[in-house]
This record gives C-alpha cells, structure tokens and sequence, in this order.
C-alpha cells in the first residue's frame, strides 16, 4: 500500500521518531518534523498534511495541545500519540483528549498503516463536513 502525502512528526528528537519516519516513507508519506506546538501551527497550513504523529511531552505544551491544535475546524487532522513504552493511563488519557490512536514501537508497517487508515477514514466525515462549510462561507 503506497499513500501519498505528508505526515506531521511533533518531537524534540529523533529517537523512536526515527524509526516512524522510515516506516512512513516506506509506505509513501513524507515525514516532516517540527519541535512543539507553535511550529505545529505553521506547518499544519501546508497543502498534503493527511496525519500528526506526536510525542507525550514538548518543549512547549503536551499531546493535548497538539489534539487541541490538530482539531481546528480549518485542518481536523488525526491525532496519533507516540510513546516508548506502554502505559494504559496515557492511552486512556490520550483518547479522551481527541488523539485517534496511540502507538508504541517497534513499528511494522503493516500497523503504522493501518493505525493510519483507520484515523484516517474516522476523520473523513468530518473533514468533509468542515470543508462543504467553508465552501458555502466562500
């Protein structure tokens, strides 16, 4: 399976960010990386953004932030929160504040692209919903 497009990665570091990045090139995206949630906001204007990858802890806000941020009616993206290890709290956490997913490594790509499609297609309504809006605001 080949998607086209680009995936946003929040993190201050490469770490397992590293190994996502490769895994989201082999299936077709390209991964762009931005340090915290001010550049996140830049960046998410960008044409071809289908998805944001981000890590629990920033250097200026948390995961929340980013779901907060992702979710604006003018780019409703998929959220899919990061971590190295498996924490049922954070995961809970995470879905409760609007991420589509949570995912731990060691990243197979068949999972990053299905964790990929499912945000994907769960968010289609609602992409679509926002963009009719703002055509008949236009």
């Amino acid at each position: 399976m080949e998607l086209k497009g680009r995936a946003v990665l929040v993190c201050q570091n490469d770490g397992v960010f590293g190994d996502l990045r490769r895994v989201l090139e082999v299936l077709g995206l390209e991964a762009v990386r931005v340090h915290g949630c001010k550049e996140l906001q830049s960046r998410l204007e960008d044409v071809g953004v289908l998805a944001v990858f981000t890590e629990t802890t920033l250097v200026d806000g948390r995961y929340s932030d980013v779901c907060r941020i992702a979710s604006q009616p003018a780019t409703s993206l998929p959220v899919i929160v990061v971590s190295p290890f498996v924490d049922i709290d954070l995961y809970l956490d995470s879905m409760e504040n609007g991420a589509s997913d949570f995912i731990v490594p060691p990243f197979l790509s068949t999972e990053v692209a299905y964790v990929l499609m499912t945000a994907l297609s769960d968010g289609l309504p609602r992409r679509v919903a926002v963009s009719h809006h703002a055509v008949g605001r236009a």
